[in-house]
């Protein structure tokens, strides 16, 4: 699958440096973040740089989710437990090199075979106008940290993350939740 998936960004035009960029750089584990920050501005649909969407979601243990109150009065779901898998790259995540990820390659040749019947433009027109899963009806999610100035996928989205992300998508559509980190005095 990955050396389908690399043959199939060269072919669309993605650089062969952006390429082996998204094979080395990792991805955070963004469970340490939900720990120490907090909900603080309504959330809100805006179009993101990927360059700055540095998390995806991680797998879970278990089924167990926690609820986040958000300002806005609306509920965010988070998982409560996950497994370190921030020494993954982005194209190890796409790719599906790990077995035990909870990523649905399904979703991940779903979207493949979308990408390839579409330019590289109008595939980077979806991610930044419209990015919604056609199955769920929902836009990606996305935690942003604000401190850190840097986001991570908040629930749905991570298959279009990844695929935005790793094809080089210069933005991505998202339902944003705001987060500040949560004074050490507290």
């Amino acid at each position: 699958m990955r050396e389908m998936i690399e043959n199939l960004l060269l072919e669309k035009g993605v650089p062969r440096e952006h390429i082996e960029k998204m094979k080395v750089e990792t991805s955070i584990n963004s469970r340490e973040y939900y720990e120490r920050y907090k909900s603080t501005r309504i959330s809100k649909e805006e179009l993101v740089d990927t360059r700055k969407i540095k998390g995806v979601g991680n797998r879970l243990e278990d089924t167990e989710e926690r609820i986040l109150a958000t300002v806005d009065g609306g509920y965010h779901v988070t998982p409560a437990y996950t497994v370190d898998y921030d020494r993954l790259s982005w194209f190890d995540y796409i790719s599906m090199k790990d077995e035990g990820l909870t990523l649905s390659k399904g979703k991940i040749l779903d979207i493949y075979y979308k990408f390839e019947e579409k330019s590289l433009q109008e595939n980077y027109d979806y991610y930044s106008e419209n990015g919604v899963d056609p199955g769920s009806g929902s836009l990606t999610k996305l935690a942003y940290f604000e401190d850190e100035d840097i986001y991570a996928v908040a629930g749905d989205g991570t298959h279009r993350t990844l695929w935005a992300k790793v094809s080089g998508a210069p933005y991505l559509l998202a339902y944003v939740y705001y987060y500040k980190k949560i004074p050490l005095n507290s």
